[in-house]
This record gives C-alpha cells, sequence and structure tokens, in this order.
C-alpha cells in the first residue's frame, strides 16, 4: 500500500492512540516517549499504545489477506527489476575496462607533445633574446654614429632610439654585458637629444621656422614625449605672456619708463615684482600731474605691445598646428595630429556650434568643409587661455593703479581699435578661427574667439559707457537747470558728434593697411566676428540722452504752460469776443513765458537739423541712422506738442471772432464786415507775432493749416446758420469770404490748394451765396411752380459742399415754425450747437440732426391740423434724402 493510504488508515484508527502526533513529519520517538514518561498517566496510555498496535497488526492482516494477488504480482515485478540491474551493472564494467584502454594511449604523446612545447618556447626565447642583443648592437652602433653628427642626424639618432626603446620594451637588459655599454649610451643620448630638440624647437618657434619645428617635433615624436612636449611649450608660451603682460602693465614700470628711467627698471627685473618703497626707499614711483601725458603714451605703447605679444603667442601656436598637420608617421603615414592624445592636453571637451547644430568633437582633428583637415580647437583654446591671463593683468593693472584704470577708461576706444586690429591680424594667419563658436558645455552661450577678446574688456566698456552716459546728461541737465544758454547745446551737439566718432574703433571694414587681404579672405569665409555690441550700445546712450531731453523738454513745456495759463486766467484784458487767450493779444509784446517756450522750442529745432547733418555726414551704418532718426521723432513731438496749445488757442480766437458776425450789421453798405477786419488783425498777429517766429517750418506749416482750416470752416457754418438771410446779407458774406481768402492767403497758407477739400468748400459756399434765391422759379420744377428741385444746387453739391452746410443755408428761406437745429434740440444756444459741431463731424451724424428738426417740423404741422407744408419743405426734404443716400453709397 502506498504511503497515502497508510496514512489515511491510520488517521481513521482515531482513539485509542492520537494519528495526528505520529502523522507529523518531525516525529520524534525519543521526545514522545518522555513527554508520556512525565505525566501521570502513563499506564493508561500504555495501555491504549498496546491496544492500537494490535488493533493495527489486525488491520495488517486484513490487508494482506484482502490484497495478496497484489501483493504478488509486485515481488514478481522486483524479481524483473533485479535481472536488469544486474546486466546494466555488467555493461558498466566492460565501459569502464575500455575506457582504461584509451587513457593510456592518450597520456604518452601528451606528455611527449608537453615537452616539445616547453622546449619550442625556450628557444624562441633564446632567439628573441639573441635577436634583441643583436638589434641592440646594431642601433647602438648607429646610434653612436649619428651621434658624432650631431644636430645634423639628429632625425637618425631619434629614430635608433625609438628602435631601442622597442627592443628595450619588456625586456630586462640586467646581466648582459655584451649591451651594459650600449644601454646607458643610449640613456645618455635620449637625454642629449631632448635637451638639443628642445633648443632648436625654442628657436624655430622664435623665428617662425617651420623646418627647425619639424626636426624637433619629429623627434620628440620619435622619443614618444610628443604629448609632454607640446604641453610643454604651451604651458611656457602662457607663462612668458603672463609674466610679460603683468610686467607691461605694472605702474611702477609704467612711471619709470615715462620719466626715462630704463636702467633702473632692467635691473630690477631679475629681482621680480618689488613694491616702490623696497625698489626706491624714499621715491615715490606714482606719476605726477606733469608726467601723466608721458605715462599715458607710455601706457598706450605697453598695451600695443601687450597685443603685439598675443600675437606673437597665437602664431607660434599656429605654427606648431600647421606642423602637426602636415607630419606623417613614416611607417603607418598617420598626422602626428591624429596621434596626439588631446586630453593631455586640453582638459575639457569642445562643443562645436555650427549651421545652428551642437556638434560634439573627441577627437580634437576633425575633417571640416573643403575636405580639409582643420584643428581649429588647438589655437581656440590657447587663445582663450591668453585671453583670460590678458583679462586678469587688466584686472590687476587697474585694481593697483587708478592712473591705468582712468586711462583705459577714459579713452577705451583705443584699447577697442587694439583689440580689433589684433583680431584682424589673427583672422588673417587664420580664418577659420573666426568662422565657429566653441563651448565645454551642450546648454551655455557659445563664444567665437572675437567675443573672449571683447570680454577681457567688458568692465573698462562699462565703465567708459557709464561716463559717456553722463557726459551727455550733463549739457542736457545744465539746459533745463536755469537761464538758456546755447552754449551748453553746443557741448551736447558735440557730445553726441564724439561718440558717434567712437563707431569707427568698433568697424573693422575702415582699416585700409588690411583690406586687400580682407576682401580675398571675405571671398572664403563668411565673417561673424567685430560683434557690434558696443555700437549698439553707443547708439543706446545716444538715443537715451535724446529721449533724456525730449522728456525734460515735455516736462518744462508743461510747466510753462501751465504758469501761462495761470497768468492769462488772472490777467483781465486779453479777451476776444469774451474768450480769453494764451496769446496776448495787446498791442505790447507776448508774455515772457511765451517767449521761453519760443526760445526752447528754436533750440530744439536747431538741435534737430545739427544732430540730422551730423548723421548724415558720418559714415554709419543704416539700423543706426534710423534708431537715431525715430528717436529724433521724439524732439518733433515735442514741438508739435508746445506749438498745440497755441494753435488750439488761435482756432479759439478765430472762433470767438468769426461768432460775432451774428452781432454784425448788415444792413449797412460796407465794404467790409467788422468782424473780417479783427479778424485780420488777429490772424495777422498770430502768425507775425508768435508763430512765425518758431524756426520748425514743417510742424508750423501743418499748424497754420489747421488754423487756415478753422477759419474757412467757422465761418461756413457761422454764415449757413444765420437766420434770416436778406440779399444784403448774402452780398456782405460773399464779399467776406473772398477777403477771408485773401486773409488765408497771406497770413497762413500762401499755397490754398494745399488746404484741398476746405478750400473747395470756401468756393463752393461762395457759390452758393451767388445763386438764386430758390423762390425764383423761370419755369415749373419737379416740386411745383413755387419753388426749384434739388437740381437747382447741384453743381455746388459737386463742388464738395457738404448737405448739412447747404440744409443749413436753407433753413434762412424757411419761415420760423421751421426751426433751426439749435432750437429743436430743447433750445440749444447756437454755441453750443456750433461746439456740437466741432466735436461731431460725422456727416451722418449731423444730417441725422436735420432730420430730426424736419419731422419735428412735420409732427407740429399735424397737430395744428394744417393740410399743407411750407414751400421750403420738400426742396430740403429731398436734399437731405439725397445726402443720406449718398452716405449709404459711400459705405
Amino acid at each position: 500500500m502506498s504511503s497515502e493510504c497508510v496514512k489515511s488508515w491510520i488517521e481513521g484508527l482515531g482513539e485509542p492512540i492520537n494519528s495526528a502526533e505520529f502523522n507529523k513529519e518531525d516525529f520524534d520517538v525519543k521526545s514522545f516517549s518522555s513527554a508520556l514518561a512525565k505525566t501521570s498517566q502513563l499506564s493508561e496510555h500504555l495501555a491504549n499504545l498496546a491496544t492500537s498496535i494490535n488493533t493495527l497488526d489486525k488491520e495488517i492482516k486484513e490487508q494482506v489477506s484482502a490484497n495478496h494477488e497484489s501483493l504478488l504480482h509486485q515481488t514478481v515485478n522486483i524479481e524483473t527489476l533485479e535481472e536488469m540491474l544486474s546486466m546494466v551493472q555488467t555493461r558498466i564494467s566492460s565501459i569502464k575496462s575500455t575506457s582504461d584502454r584509451l587513457r593510456i594511449k592518450i597520456d604518452t604523446p601528451f606528455n611527449e607533445l608537453n615537452l616539445r612545447v616547453a622546449q619550442l618556447s625556450r628557444l624562441q626565447a633564446t632567439c628573441d633574446t639573441l635577436r634583441r642583443i643583436k638589434g641592440i648592437l646594431q642601433h647602438g652602433s648607429n646610434l653612436r654614429s649619428s651621434m658624432e653628427k650631431g644636430v645634423k642626424e639628429i632625425v637618425k639618432s631619434a629614430q635608433n632610439l625609438s628602435e631601442l626603446d622597442i627592443l628595450f620594451k619588456n625586456f630586462d637588459t640586467s646581466g648582459i654585458e655584451c649591451i651594459e655599454n650600449d644601454v646607458l649610451f643610449a640613456h645618455k643620448s635620449r637625454r642629449e637629444i631632448e635637451e638639443l630638440s628642445h633648443v632648436i624647437l625654442e628657436k624655430g618657434i622664435a623665428h617662425q621656422d617651420q623646418n627647425q619645428i619639424g626636426i624637433s617635433l619629429q623627434v620628440f615624436y620619435l622619443l614618444g614625449i610628443l604629448d609632454k612636449k607640446l604641453v610643454d611649450c604651451l604651458k611656457t608660451n602662457e607663462n612668458n605672456f603672463s609674466k610679460k603682460s603683468l610686467e607691461l602693465l605694472d605702474s611702477t614700470n609704467l612711471t619709470l619708463q615715462s620719466t626715462g628711467s630704463m636702467a633702473n627698471l632692467q635691473s630690477s627685473a631679475s629681482m621680480g615684482f618689488m613694491s616702490s618703497s623696497s625698489q626706491f626707499p624714499g621715491r615715490s614711483t606714482m606719476p605726477n600731474i606733469g608726467q601723466m601725458s608721458n605715462f599715458r603714451a607710455q601706457l598706450w605703447n605697453n598695451l600695443e605691445k601687450l597685443m603685439d605679444l598675443m600675437y606673437d603667442s597665437c602664431s607660434q601656436v599656429y605654427q606648431l598646428q600647421i606642423i602637426l598637420e602636415k607630419k606623417r608617421d613614416l611607417v603607418t603615414s598617420v598626422l602626428y595630429l591624429e596621434e596626439i592624445k588631446f586630453d593631455e592636453i586640453i582638459k575639457q571637451n569642445m562643443f562645436l556650434l555650427e549651421n545652428g547644430q551642437v556638434r560634439y568633437y573627441e577627437s580634437i582633428c576633425c575633417t571640416h568643409v573643403y575636405d580639409q583637415k582643420q584643428s581649429v580647437e588647438f589655437l581656440y583654446y590657447h587663445w582663450r587661455l591668453l585671453c583670460q591671463i590678458l583679462a586678469q593683468a587688466i584686472q590687476n593693472a587697474v585694481t593697483k593703479s587708478n592712473h591705468v584704470k582712468q586711462a583705459l577708461q577714459d579713452e577705451y576706444t583705443k584699447v577697442l581699435k587694439l583689440a580689433n586690429e589684433l583680431w584682424l591680424r589673427l583672422i588673417q594667419l587664420n580664418p577659420l578661427v573666426d568662422k565657429y563658436r566653441y563651448s565645454v558645455e551642450t546648454k551655455t552661450t557659445y563664444s567665437n574667439g572675437y567675443e573672449i577678446l571683447r570680454n577681457c574688456f567688458i568692465e573698462l566698456e562699462n565703465s567708459f559707457l557709464a561716463k559717456s552716459l553722463n557726459q551727455l546728461f550733463n549739457p542736457i541737465n545744465l539746459i533745463f537747470s536755469g537761464e538758456l544758454n546755447q552754449t551748453d547745446l553746443q557741448n551736447f551737439v558735440k557730445a553726441i558728434q564724439t561718440h558717434l566718432q567712437c563707431l569707427q574703433y568698433d568697424n573693422f571694414s575702415s582699416e585700409q593697411a588690411v583690406g586687400n587681404s580682407l576682401q580675398l579672405l571675405k571671398k572664403k569665409i563668411h565673417y561673424t566676428s567685430f560683434s557690434t555690441s558696443f555700437s549698439d550700445k553707443i547708439i543706446a546712450n545716444v538715443c537715451k540722452s535724446i529721449q533724456l531731453y525730449s522728456n525734460k523738454a515735455e516736462q518744462f513745456m508743461n510747466t510753462l504752460i501751465a504758469e501761462l495759463n495761470q497768468i492769462v486766467s488772472s490777467s483781465q484784458g486779453a479777451s476776444i469776443g469774451g474768450t480769453k487767450s494764451i496769446f496776448s493779444f495787446s498791442t505790447g509784446p507776448p508774455y515772457q513765458i511765451q517767449m521761453k517756450n519760443l526760445d526752447y522750442v528754436n533750440l530744439t529745432h536747431d538741435l534737430i537739423q545739427q544732430l540730422e547733418n551730423i548723421v548724415n555726414g558720418q559714415n554709419l551704418e543704416s539700423k543706426y541712422k534710423e534708431k537715431i532718426f525715430n528717436s529724433l521723432k521724439s524732439l518733433v513731438t515735442f514741438e508739435e506738442n508746445s506749438l498745440r496749445p497755441f494753435v488750439e488757442s488761435a482756432c479759439s480766437c478765430v472762433q470767438a471772432v468769426l461768432f460775432t458776425m451774428h452781432q454784425e450789421d448788415f444792413a449797412q453798405a460796407q465794404s467790409s464786415s467788422l468782424y473780417v477786419k479783427e479778424l485780420q488783425q488777429v490772424v495777422q498777429r498770430i502768425s507775425q507775432d508768435y508763430l512765425q517766429m518758431y524756426k520748425c517750418k514743417e510742424v508750423l506749416d501743418e499748424y497754420m493749416k489747421q488754423i487756415s482750416v478753422a477759419c474757412i470752416e467757422l465761418f461756413i457754418q457761422n454764415a449757413s446758420l444765420m437766420r434770416p438771410m436778406k440779399e444784403s446779407a448774402r452780398s456782405r458774406l460773399k464779399a467776406d469770404s473772398e477777403q477771408i481768402e485773401e486773409i488765408i492767403k497771406i497770413y497762413l497758407t500762401p499755397k490754398l490748394t494745399d488746404l484741398t477739400v476746405y478750400y473747395k468748400n470756401l468756393k463752393a459756399f461762395r457759390h452758393l451765396l451767388q445763386l438764386e434765391s430758390p423762390f425764383k422759379v423761370d419755369q415749373e420744377s419737379n416740386l411745383g411752380a413755387d419753388i426749384v428741385d434739388e437740381s437747382h444746387y447741384s453743381e455746388v453739391l459737386s463742388e464738395s459742399l457738404p448737405y448739412h452746410v447747404l440744409l443749413h443755408y436753407l433753413f434762412s428761406y424757411a419761415p420760423d415754425d421751421l426751426k433751426s437745429p439749435h432750437e429743436c434740440l430743447g433750445n440749444w444756444t447756437l454755441s453750443k450747437y456750433l461746439d456740437w459741431l466741432d466735436k461731431h463731424r460725422n456727416e451722418r451724424e449731423r444730417l441725422m440732426i436735420i432730420q430730426s428738426c424736419l419731422e419735428s417740423y412735420v409732427q407740429s404741422v399735424k397737430q395744428r391740423k394744417e393740410k399743407t407744408f411750407t414751400t421750403i419743405y420738400p426742396l430740403m426734404f429731398r436734399i437731405l434724402e439725397k445726402g443720406l443716400q449718398s452716405i449709404l453709397n459711400v459705405s
């Protein structure tokens, strides 16, 4: 029976034994027995256990008797299994004996093969040693012969040493007596060749001799120390430039040089940079006032030398770069530049921004356009280090000496000129250094070499710009601080002219010395250098100063106008028709404040003209001219704003004078109306005694046109609203219109055609006054035999006379029950209606007011239960409809 069957059968026994205890996997007989022994019912448990055993025996017997056939069958199967196991065991023994025989046959040749391999390896090691010894003896002999010839055979000596280095590699020469002298001679020769090559390299770099540079680099390459020597060379170059930059910009050295103490300077140079008190006790080395010109001249001379040194340093590095790009390994034909481990020279990765795309170069030698090998990053890295040294030297100089700081800040344009000249020479040396923009990070600003150079002087530039802004602001503050002084204006103009002249130092195309070579270079590359940031800032300062002048002028003008209004409001006279004006219309001179406004406006106009002449005379880029001219527009706006209150006051005076025509007695026979004479006096005084004194003719002409337009419009509006209007009044008004036209032509706008439609309106209204009464009918019209139709006025309407003017005029022929527009609008006064017309210039709005008047008349007729309208009403209604229809057609 299976274990599962036994287990289930034991569980089915139940009492008197605990089947759960016996079914546990971790059941322990000893533990179970000791546990029963500790109980007080041991005999009872033993009895139960004996009973269970007997019961189990009975059950086993029952199971055996019940399953004896199955048990017998399993016994037969066991016998069969034993026979099969016996057969397998026999075969395993046979296989084992066969493997023993095979092992004996393999072990013998294997041991013999191992012995032969050991012999061969020892033979090869012996041959390699002999070959190395032979090579060392041979190359050692060649090295001795080449070393005897000195510099002429230095490359051969380096080649022999290179071969010896290969032979010495992983080879222990100790104990081999035949090559000891050669090994020692090789080490000694290596040191001598290194020293000699270093001297050759220094001479080649100093004299720009590519042959000597190539020989030394080839030797270093063969000796396997090219990377190290390049690092040393660059480091020496940088250290020399750093030392020289500090020396040239040191204030003590500058003072000694400017005073002619060169001997003392040279004797003290070997002692290092000591303080002036330690070098010359009791003697000051700072320049006095009389020596400042010499001090500054020496400073600029030294700064020019420093730029030359910077160029020479870059030129030397570039010579190295050229040789590295040309020289190849004689065996592998690989460029030296490709064999150099630049991560030992340049510790930062370089990212290149080209055509808006960022590229990363693991190797500094990369192929660019035109399929040429370029290593711009090599020169760029050295240039960046030199710029850092230059910036530190300048910062150190301006920190230690206020004289140096003052000189560099005051004449920063000279620094900019020297920097631009240096950059010109550099891009002629290698144009591609100007083409690409590099960075050491992907997410940062990409800069080319020129921008890095300009950053060396950024603090000087900011100081110069701040001072320049003060130089521009000071004259402006003086102009508006007290009495008007023409000298302050000239100082301001000179300051702007000086600033515009500074732009020539930021424009490389003005350099004539290198013009031809630049033209050739421009055909090959596209220049991105010579950033116009300095020019932009200078132009921004100029524009700021102009804007400051404009703001101060506006504030000053507002103050003057406020004071003038206060004077006028408190004065007893100076009124026209009850309207007070900021013009003094008495026979006396104008107010002092008026003259002050006049002076400042004329001063501003002089400023505009002078600046325009200066800008047009300068060779400026169009964008800079545009910026300055846009700034000058604010000054023109100031002129307009300064004149506007006076022009508005003049128009108010004209309005007041023309309104008096309603008080005129047109029944009297006069050649000219009184209001026209008064208008002539007012316009003449406004024009000749006030506005004509202003120099801004363009602005003045526009305002003169406004006054002319006001004269025409106000005359037409007032004349058309006169009611009643007899024939004598019409004749007088016709003559008045001619006189007003003459007044405008003489004092305001000589060329009347410049008034365009307004002049046409005046002539059309004069024509209207000449027409016969609408009640004089030669033949019956569309409206009947008592009145003409709208065609009677078609000619004046075609002459651009507004419809509302014609309708106003026709009210003069209407009876009293057909009220004028101002009477229909809640009994407005005529002046109020004229103000409304001035504020509402839309023709449709004006016609709608007249329409409401006619509708009001129709209602009044219906209320009075009259059967007919007045004779003039149909004509006015027809003209009103035609006017509204013309507006609809236009829209």
